[in-house]
């Protein structure tokens, strides 16, 4: 009986091999499909690189082709010459105004250049009529102190300024365009700005119209100083009250009440659509700022505009002018990053680069453009 079993068994594995070889040979398995293969995926864009920042070329600076020199006396040979030269860094003549300088009392200037005061403007004449040249100097309205010195020269004037000063920095705001030498030691900014000139023919003493410029001579900051070490930036006005600011920049603030700002937008001209825009965005309101002496590009001041937050500066920014002048843009970021270090991040906003600093007393300095795309927005913000 076992035998049988044992043979039986036998006899099934051998038939049962047979016929998988017979199938094999017969009828093949199936081909395995081959595996999908996976995509490769298309390599990440690279991020497109901030362009550097360049060393600024000095632009800002005195550009004297002798700067130890000093202005010459000469007797003019014609009416309208200038009874000086113009010699080393751009200052205030003394052989017109004496000693008399700006933010100097009013009062106190006009004796110094013996000049006559008249409200907020004082004179001192030479020569005679009808060759009688006028030189001038303004006083601000709100302190009476000089705020500037006006005279005006005709183009051999103006050129004699450019032998001795070198070529001026030609910047624009808006429609305003202004030529200007600057002497960052004794912060004497000197802005030419084209002025025809209606005065008496030498010879026939008949009045004639000649081609001149109006000259100002006025106080100003660098920008080097306002963000360099001991400037505004290094002022920790994050956090102050209006009544902080105004005891820390008793000359500089500037405090309106909704009902001066409502007559402020009247005044302008501006539609009502436009002042609820303006308000909107929270500027038709009570508001406190600081008029900081102009910067090498600004005109009349430079504002600094604080955002406030419980009644204190939460953040505060600054414009910088250059117009459609691309040196000069470049020249305003390489002074601030000059002073700052390199940049700590950067970013695109409307095709426009943006960078950030690591700014004093734990803040953090953005550069970036202004609506207009003509100006350096400088804001400053506690680091997060």
């Amino acid at each position: 009986m076992k035998l049988r079993a044992l043979l039986l068994s036998s006899l099934l594995v051998a038939a049962c091999g047979k016929s998988k070889s017979s199938s094999s040979s017969d009828e093949p398995p199936p081909a395995k499909k081959p595996e999908p293969v996976a995509a490769a995926k298309p390599p990440e864009p690279k991020a497109e690189p901030a362009p550097p920042i360049a060393a600024p070329k000095g632009l800002f600076g005195c550009h004297a082709k002798d700067p130890a020199a000093t202005n010459a006396k000469r007797k003019p040979a014609t009416p309208w010459q200038l009874p000086f030269t113009f010699g080393g860094c751009p200052s205030v003549p003394a052989e017109i105004y004496g000693t008399a300088a700006i933010g100097m009392d009013g009062e106190e200037a006009g004796k110094a250049a013996k000049a006559r005061v008249e409200g907020d403007s004082a004179y001192i004449y030479l020569g005679k009529h009808p060759f009688r040249y006028q030189f001038t100097f303004r006083l601000d309205e709100k302190t009476h102190k000089v705020d500037k010195f006006a005279f005006k020269v005709d183009q051999e004037g103006f050129d004699e300024m450019k032998a001795a000063w070198g070529e001026p920095v030609l910047y624009t705001r808006l429609s305003d365009k202004n030529l200007a030498w600057y002497n960052p030691e004794k912060h004497i900014k000197v802005i030419a700005e084209a002025d025809d000139w209606d005065r008496a023919d030498p010879k026939t003493k008949e009045d004639v119209k000649v081609p001149g410029y109006r000259l100002y001579f006025t106080s100003y900051i660098p920008l080097a100083e306002v963000v360099g070490k001991d400037g505004l930036l290094a002022k920790p006005l994050i956090g102050k009250t209006v009544a902080e600011l105004a005891a820390d920049f008793p000359d500089w603030i500037d405090v309106k009440s909704k009902e001066q700002n409502k007559a402020q937008m009247d005044q302008v001209g501006l539609d009502k659509a436009t002042q609820a825009k303006v308000e909107a965005m929270g500027a038709g309101g009570d508001s406190a700022m600081l008029k900081m002496p102009e910067a090498e590009t600004n005109d009349y001041h430079t504002l600094v505009q604080p955002d406030w937050d419980g009644g204190k500066i939460a953040s505060y920014s600054m414009l910088f002018p250059f117009g459609k002048d691309m040196e000069l843009k470049a020249e305003i970021l390489a002074t601030v990053a000059a002073a700052l270090g390199a940049p700590t991040g950067a970013k695109k906003e409307r095709d426009q680069w943006a960078y950030t600093f690591a700014g004093p007393n734990n803040t953090v300095v953005e550069m970036s453009m202004s609506i207009l795309d003509e100006d350096w927005s400088l804001k400053v913000s506690p680091k997060k």
